[in-house]
Order: structure tokens, then C-alpha cells, then sequence
């Protein structure tokens, strides 16, 4: 629990009684357990709590959480299951019926605009959903995820105008396999709206351990959720003045290191501004800060870990997938490249790269010079076998970290109560 001790608050929180919990009952990745619960957190919220945002809008605190990670291996279905359970417990008509088609899901979301939206199966979901009848699908949970609150949803079809009123906040929880993501993601959903609005959880369980039951805490935990449920929360004043200002710096600070990121990750940088002040809104709830009443702010603690969230959790998992994601014949080379980089770490010459890899040699020079221009490898010199490559360092994908927060950003305090 090392990894997110930094985002768990320090006083008791739903959160922090949740991840204990679930880790108790599970061996799956830490880090799952407390994407699950904020997703839980955010859909039993829902659209009674929300805040001030750019442009004069107001941000809802909807999270769409997939958790990735090697087939039959690392509790995925299991880490969903144990939070579904809980708010099932507080709250039944929250969990919303999984739709088989797009008049399903419109007819679901127009009688209920507020709930979690679960896939256990996501793989399924992004088979059936690429082309034809079930892209629409994908089209309205895109449209959805950041959609104004006080504007209905509309769009017109042959068989009529489709209208939800608002204000709509739909979550959404799913786990999917590493392989079945890979099959089914095309660079396009990707690199593009689609996967950009998912928080992306990777993990690999490091070691096989006999899960417990703990119904004293499932039993406190579900009572939790309840009243979450039935709290009146006083509007939303925004974000106290040093939350917004350790929050502005960091995200400039990000936007001017995502040029550095390879191209196959940055539409995920680019909304990580989003994600973060979404995080805070429910990191904030979490320890009851909205029973300040009417006007409350956001504190710089829940912005501090929310940043954190971002930083040591969610950017190292989509570099992780994006860095793994073969997509193509070029794609596939382009990872044989990097793998074989990868496993001589004092450095590689082109001469062993052309044996090792078995690429044409025009080939290679195209796919070292994107993978240079990219940084995800570095050029050096050896003294004795001239230009060698190198994989260049990068996060690690469950919870290490090799990025340095910019100096306001990581002074912000973290004191309990704050």
C-alpha cells in the first residue's frame, strides 16, 4: 500500500477504510481497490455534487475507471465485484443494468441520468462496440462523460430526436485483460476521444495470497456509502485560492513536458488537468469537506492528493499500455525494436540490432528515428563499439515514479485537516 499511501487521507476517510477492506478480501493491486472505490464514490454522489470549472461550466465528478492487467491473474473482476457490492448495499437503482444496444442504454440513462454503468467484461464491450450498429454506443458515453449539466442531450437519428434531460452523471467501471485490450483497441479510439476520457489502472499481482471476509467492515462501509447517498451537499464554492494556485502551476508545468511524451500517450496527458479536479472533488467529499455548507472550497490537501493520483498511478499505467500497445505490422516491429533495446541495458549498436531484430535495414532507421524523436530511446557513444541505443528511463507502472512535481506542486501540505 506503499504507492498510495501519499493519496489515501490521513484521518479516516471512506477511502482509506475501503482500500484496507478490499485489500483484505483480495490480493489484487492495491491501486485497483482505490480506483474502484472513488468510482463507487463518484456514481453514489452522482450529479448533486459538482463545482465551478473553466469557461463558467461546472465539472461533475463522473469517473469512467477500466482496470487492465494479465488475464486470470491480477482479481479485476473481483476488485469491481467487492466495490459493486457495497454500493448495491446502499443503494440499489444505482447500479444500472448492463445495455445490449443503444436504445437499451438511452432508455436507461433517460429514466435514471445518474449511476454506474459496470462491464466485467470489457473486452466484449470493445469487440461488439467498434463498428456498425454498436459504435453508437461508444458515441453517447464520449458525449456523456463531460457533458454540460445544464444542457439536455440530444441527437437526432432516423427513427427520431433522442432527448435526456439533464443534469447527467453516468460512471462507469470495467476490467479487461491486457491481451483482449490490445485486439480490440484500434489506434484511432487510442490515440483519439474514446480511451482519453477512461482513467486507465494497470497492475500485476506480485504474489498469490488467500483472501479474508470482513463483514464488520463491509456492514460500516455500506453504511458509509448510504449516507453518502442521502446527504444533502451545499454548493460548491470551487477551489480554495492555494489549491488553485499549486493546481495551475502543475498544470503548466505538464503541459510543457507533454511534447515529450510519446504520441500514443498524450491525448491522455492532455486530460490529465480534467481528471485531476475531478479526483479532488471526490477526494475532498471523501473527508467531508462539503459539511463546511453552502460556498465550501475544495482544499489544497485533496488537490496535493489528487495531483499525486495522476502523477504515481494513472500517467505510469497509460505508458505502460501505450508503450506495450502493438497495433499494425509497423506497430509490432516498432516493439520488437524497443524490446530488444530494452534487454541490453548497456546499450545496443544498429549492427546487433538488425541481426537481433531481423528488420530490413531502411525499416529499422525509421522506427529508431520515431522512437528517438519520441524519447523512448536514447542515442549514446561507447568507446569501444561507437553509437549504441538505449531505453530511455521511464515511469514505472505500479506506483514508482521517476517524475519530479514542480517545486509549488509538491510543497503543497500535506497536514490532516488542512
Amino acid at each position: 500500500m506503499s504507492a498510495i499511501d501519499d493519496i489515501l487521507p490521513v484521518n479516516s476517510g471512506f477511502l482509506r477504510g475501503y482500500v484496507q477492506y478490499a485489500s483484505a478480501c483480495s490480493d489484487a493491486p492495491p491501486h485497483y481497490h482505490l480506483g474502484v472505490g472513488l468510482t463507487i464514490l463518484s456514481a453514489t454522489v452522482g450529479k448533486r455534487l459538482g463545482c465551478p470549472w473553466m469557461a463558467g461550466r461546472k465539472l461533475l465528478p463522473n469517473l469512467y475507471t477500466v482496470l487492465v492487467g494479465p488475464s486470470r491473474t491480477t482479481r479485476k473482476t473481483g476488485s469491481m465485484d467487492a466495490g459493486i457490492d457495497l454500493l448495491q448495499g446502499a443503494d440499489q437503482s444505482l447500479v444500472c443494468p448492463i445495455p445490449g444496444s443503444y436504445e437499451e442504454l438511452i432508455a436507461q440513462i433517460r429514466k435514471k441520468p445518474e449511476g454506474l454503468l459496470t462491464y466485467r467484461e470489457f473486452g466484449h464491450f470493445l469487440k461488439t462496440t467498434q463498428k456498425g450498429y454498436g459504435e453508437a454506443i461508444r458515441t453517447v458515453l464520449m458525449d456523456l462523460f463531460d457533458w454540460p449539466p445544464d444542457r439536455p442531450y440530444t441527437r437526432n437519428l432516423k427513427k427520431g430526436a433522442t432527448i435526456i434531460e439533464p443534469p447527467i452523471c453516468m460512471s462507469l467501471l470495467a476490467g479487461v485483460s491486457t491481451d483482449l485490450l490490445f485486439s480490440y483497441a484500434d489506434i484511432e479510439d487510442w490515440t483519439g476521444g474514446f480511451f482519453g476520457r477512461f482513467l486507465i489502472l494497470y497492475g500485476e499481482r506480485s504474489e498469490f495470497r488467500m483472501p479474508s471476509t470482513w463483514e464488520a467492515a463491509h456492514s460500516y462501509l455500506t453504511g458509509i456509502l448510504n449516507q453518502f447517498v442521502s446527504w444533502q451537499f451545499g454548493q460548491c464554492g470551487g477551489f480554495a485560492p492555494d489549491a488553485w494556485a499549486g493546481f495551475e502551476e502543475w498544470a503548466r508545468w505538464r503541459d510543457s513536458e507533454s511534447h515529450k511524451a510519446p504520441h500514443r500517450v498524450q491525448t491522455f496527458i492532455a486530460g490529465t488537468t480534467t481528471l485531476a479536479a475531478k479526483l479532488a472533488l471526490l477526494l475532498a467529499t471523501d473527508v467531508g469537506e462539503p459539511a463546511a455548507g453552502a460556498g465550501w472550497l475544495v482544499s489544497h490537501y485533496a488537490m496535493w492528493r489528487a495531483i499525486q493520483f495522476v502523477e504515481k498511478l494513472y500517467i505510469p499505467s497509460i505508458y505502460h499500455i501505450g508503450d506495450k500497445l502493438t497495433i499494425g505490422p509497423w506497430e509490432k516491429d516498432r516493439q520488437r525494436v524497443l524490446d530488444t533495446v530494452e534487454s541490453q541495458p548497456q546499450g545496443i549498436t544498429r549492427r546487433d540490432l538488425l541481426r537481433r531484430t531481423k528488420l530490413p535495414a531502411d525499416g529499422l532507421d525509421q522506427i529508431v528515428g520515431t522512437l528517438k524523436e519520441e524519447a523512448s530511446i536514447t542515442q549514446g557513444q561507447d568507446a569501444q563499439r561507437g553509437i549504441v541505443y538505449r531505453r530511455a528511463q521511464l515511469t514505472d507502472a505500479v506506483g514508482g515514479t521517476v517524475i519530479q512535481l514542480p517545486r509549488r506542486a509538491s510543497d503543497i501540505a500535506d497536514a490532516q485537516g488542512s
